[in-house]
């Protein structure tokens, strides 16, 4: 994914999320898992 592309409805550009991904990885990976297993996204 370039990483200079607009940002989408969250406002995050891809750049950040490559930047962050270390530290946010895997919160994220575990909230799309929940999504899957239960319905809905953790708030």
């Amino acid at each position: 994914m370039p990483s200079n592309k607009s940002p989408g409805p969250d406002g995050y550009t891809p750049e950040f999320f490559k930047a962050a991904w270390p530290i946010i990885g895997e919160d994220v990976v575990v909230a799309v898992q929940s999504f899957f297993l239960k319905g809905f996204l953790p708030k």
